[in-house]
């Protein structure tokens, strides 16, 4: 049962036991203005007449001077309308009630110090008053089953309190009207007290104090121009604040400190100068289905407390944040809205927190802001037009799971210096930046969707072992994932699509980017600059200008699927491999356009399949490895410029040239050549071309310029102008095949050439022919 309920009930078994009382020896006796103080002192303390009921007549007029009275006995006090109780400001009181059973029923007290106190009593009433003192109103202390019921409190020349009860229990202090006092209700040390269906106005401390006051409530209330706390709530336990107006104050709606079990409950908290509420020091706290508005300073602010449970608040148009809190643990922050404050949510120094289901929009900085948070849940909030959506500072072993962020003019999300954090499932769209984070450490960012942001989907900078994986970035006006200084990331199953920059851009070293998809970006596919050891492998990228573009050394690019690229993989610089990729349909740029472009020495380009309408592979360096690559061409299988490089055991079909290479030293090994122009154009000095095979070539099967270039041991049979032809001085041609071509097997035009062990085919006049000087030419056969 309701406590305000089960207060009342008692209050009317009291007064109708009293009733039941006086109708069996009730002795009622009237006093009119011309009695004075001593006689109705006297009246009173006559034993012998047993007085139970004394009544103030306006019969000879309504005021009573200088009325002072010490009861000592049970009786109900009442008056005719009008009828004044006038003291002097010398006066202490009016009535001092020292004895069970009192009732003060419709006086007003003009001009004392207090006008009714009551001192370890049970069962008084004090009912339709009204006071007009100097200092308090009414003083109860050491009492039990006190009612304070409908009087009005005028606050005069030095007022203190309107009410003020100490040491009490079951106290009812209800439907008064109190003006213009220093502290309208003060209650200290005590219990079961009800503060209900007053109206409270102009105070200049508290409207209602409670100090040390344990199973009470203070309820619909209405508080206004007060000029410091309306409701003050100090070492209390289990109290309930509920369904009070609170407006125009000075200072705070609600404060409450060093308290337990407090309920905050469906008040309306408006246009204070202050906090809507101020909480510190406290511990298990329910604030819920209140209306904050307009109020200079927070919304709510809590300050090193446990255990707060905000729900179902409605919090709008603050000058400070709408929900604030510092050094708590164990909040619960949820179904809460919150609109046109300078923040939404605020949270700082909390652990084992939850922050869910908010609805948080059109504040003038940040909608959810966290700072030095552990193991909380920040899950299912919208937060939409403010300037950020969220910003969340050193927080660790915490989620933040589907939340919706759309709309901020700066950022979805701003995470800094993060770790064992769980990003999931997240909408973050149309915002300026959608996913902002520093310095992360072992966060995991998943099943994410961001799209339609300004500046990219996701940028991490200092990031470390964190987890990118299943998102969909697309649609967004910059790059779909940035990450710069990042150091052992995973970056798996993600889907890129139509982001106008690159899809995944990466600076930083040993990290792992598998298992995306990357479609229609404005720029490159996958970016890697100033980084290494990075493993790109089991991507599918497809129409953009380079799938995957590196500007570093010792990267892997393995079994990626690229098309329709204008580069399927640029290489800048060296030492990067690039294995088992499959390379398509490279057409969608005009220009030359390649399946591999590398710049750079020692890379190694093995066992991937091209299919292009344009080269193949494309080499500009300098002891480059490239094996066992399938490639299918509309131009140029292979072309290499540079020296000592090794191509060998490659499978090409060209409708150009299989092989154009321009430099020395080369190693062109046991390839397979099926190409419409010629199948190896060599220019440059000692380079070795050996066990290819190389015939049915429109032109060449083998064009060589150079010197001291070593061909041999390579088949060129069928080839409609030359099988071999070389330029050049100090070659040595020997155990090749080159028959049945359409000019002759071999022509060689230079000095010093050797040509030996050559099978050349059966007619004389197709086999070789020779020009130059000191060239030998012996042992070949047909």
């Amino acid at each position: 049962m309701d406590r305000r309920y089960l207060m009342i009930n008692i209050i009317l078994f009291a007064l109708l036991l009293f009733a039941s009382i006086s109708s069996i020896s009730a002795v009622s006796y009237s006093v009119d203005s011309s009695c004075d103080s001593d006689y109705i002192q006297n009246l009173i303390n006559n034993d012998s007449l047993n007085i139970t009921e004394l009544h103030f007549s306006n019969v000879s007029g309504s005021v009573f001077d200088g009325i002072v009275l010490d009861i000592y006995k049970s009786i109900v006090f009442t008056c005719d309308d009008g009828v004044v109780l006038k003291g002097k400001r010398s006066f202490a009181y009016a009535f001092n009630v020292l004895s069970d059973d009192v009732t003060v029923v419709g006086f007003n007290f003009v001009d004392y110090f207090t006008g009714v106190i009551a001192d370890n009593v049970n069962n008084l009433s004090i009912v339709n008053n009204t006071f007009n003192v100097s200092i308090d109103g009414v003083v109860i202390g050491y009492s039990r089953s006190v009612n304070i019921l409908d009087n009005v409190f005028n606050g005069g020349y030095n007022s203190n309190y309107g009410v003020n009860v100490n040491r009490c229990e079951y106290v009812n202090i209800v439907g008064n009207y109190l003006n213009n006092t220093t502290l309208s209700v003060y209650v200290s040390e005590s219990n079961n007290i009800n503060v209900s269906d007053n109206n409270l106005i102009n105070t200049s401390v508290y409207g209602v104090g409670f100090q040390t006051v344990n199973d009470s409530i203070i309820s619909n209330n209405s508080l206004e121009n007060n000029s410091n706390y309306c409701i003050s709530i100090n070492n209390g336990d289990n109290v309930n604040i509920e369904d009070n107006s609170i407006k125009n104050t000075k200072s705070d709606g609600i404060y409450v400190y060093s308290s337990n079990n407090i309920k905050i409950k469906n008040n309306t908290v408006e246009n204070n100068e202050g906090y809507g509420g101020l909480i510190l020091s406290s511990n298990n706290i329910i604030i819920e289905e209140n209306s904050i508005k307009n109020n200079g300073a927070e919304g709510f602010h809590l300050d090193s407390s446990k255990r707060a449970n905000i729900k179902n608040n409605a919090i709008e148009n603050n000058s400070g944040t709408g929900i604030s809190a510092s050094n708590s643990d164990s909040l619960n922050i949820t179904r809460n809205t919150l609109k046109k404050n300078k923040n939404g949510i605020k949270v700082t120094y909390s652990t084992d927190s939850k922050v869910e289901h908010n609805v948080i929009s059109e504040n003038k900085e940040v909608g959810l802001h966290l700072v030095k948070i552990e193991k909380c849940a920040i899950n299912n909030n919208t937060v939409h037009n403010d300037v950020i959506g969220m910003y969340i500072n050193l927080i660790n072993s915490s989620s933040l799971y589907r939340n919706v962020l759309k709309n901020n003019s700066e950022a979805g999300i701003y995470l800094f210096n993060s770790e064992s954090l769980t990003c999931a499932e997240n909408s973050v769209i149309n915002n300026n930046v959608g996913l902002y984070g520093d310095n992360l450490t072992n966060v995991n960012i998943t099943n994410n969707y961001l799209q339609n942001n300004k500046k990219g989907g996701i940028y991490l900078l200092l990031a470390y072992n964190n987890m990118i994986s299943n998102n969909n970035v697309s649609n967004n006006d910059l790059h779909g994932f940035v990450i710069e200084q990042g150091i052992g990331n995973t970056i798996t199953r993600n889907f890129f699509y139509n982001n106008k920059g690159n899809g995944i851009d990466v600076y930083g070293d040993n990290n792992k980017i598998n298992y995306n998809i990357i479609s229609s970006s404005g720029f490159y596919g996958i970016v890697i600059d100033g980084s290494k050891s990075n493993k790109v492998s089991y991507n599918n990228i497809s129409n953009v200008y380079y799938g995957i573009n590196v500007y570093s050394e010792n990267n892997h690019i393995t079994k990626n699927n690229i098309k329709k690229c204008h580069i399927g993989v640029y290489l800048h610089k060296g030492k990067n491999t690039v294995l088992n990729n499959t390379i398509s349909s490279n057409s969608k740029y005009l220009g030359n356009s390649y399946g591999v472009y590398a710049n750079g020495n020692n890379n190694k380009i093995l066992n991937n399949k091209f299919s292009t309408n344009t080269t193949g592979i494309k080499i500009k360096g300098d002891k480059n490895t490239l094996s066992n690559n399938q490639i299918s061409s509309k131009k140029e299988g292979i072309s290499v410029e540079g020296h000592n490089n090794k191509i060998k055991s490659n499978k090409i079909t060209s409708k150009s040239n299989g092989l154009k290479l321009i430099g020395n030293k080369n190693k062109i090994t046991s390839n397979k050549f099926k190409s419409k122009l010629n199948s190896i154009i060599l220019n440059g000095n000692n380079n070795s071309i050996s066990k290819n095979r190389a015939s049915n070539n429109k032109n060449y099967g083998i064009q060589s310029f150079g010197n001291k270039n070593t061909i041999t041991q390579n088949t060129v049979n069928k080839n409609k102008n030359h099988g071999i032809k070389v330029n050049g001085d100090r070659n040595k041609v020997k155990y090749n095949t080159a028959r049945s071509c359409g000019e002759h097997g071999m022509k060689i035009s230079g000095d010093r050439n050797i040509v030996y062990y050559n099978k050349l085919g059966k007619k004389m006049s197709k086999r070789i022919c020779v020009y130059g000087y000191k060239n030998k030419v012996k042992k070949n056969k047909a």
